[in-house]
């Protein structure tokens, strides 16, 4: 299995799809808060995570899986080419929701 083993080029964001995370034009910047409030900044930020998780990157990992097993079972059947071509593209629009929600609260949008 090794052997078959090639690296693969990183992920690279595309320029702003359509349906991309909204920026939250009323963020703050860290430095903009006193140390009491960036402390309770923080605090409400976890706690909203903790009991508020995403479900996209879930969701988005089990579609891939999904459409990857499609894939494979395609792969040498040469009369489903529009198909198979079909499938890539989703599992591309995929990989940029995975990444985007995981990226959403580094870049101060939401999830």
């Amino acid at each position: 299995l090794l052997q078959y083993f090639r690296k693969s080029d990183p992920w690279i964001e595309n320029s702003a799809p359509v349906h991309s995370v909204q920026l939250d034009s009323g963020a703050k910047k860290p430095s903009a808060f006193s140390a009491t409030e960036l402390e309770d900044e923080l605090f409400r930020l976890f706690l909203k995570a903790r009991f508020q998780p995403s479900n996209a990157t879930g969701v988005a990992a089990d579609s891939w899986m999904a459409l990857m097993d499609r894939l494979l079972t395609l792969k040498n059947d040469c009369t489903q080419e529009n198909e198979k071509k079909h499938v890539k593209e989703n599992i591309l629009k995929l990989i940029d929701i995975y990444y985007e929600a995981l990226d959403a609260p580094k870049k101060g949008g939401r999830k």
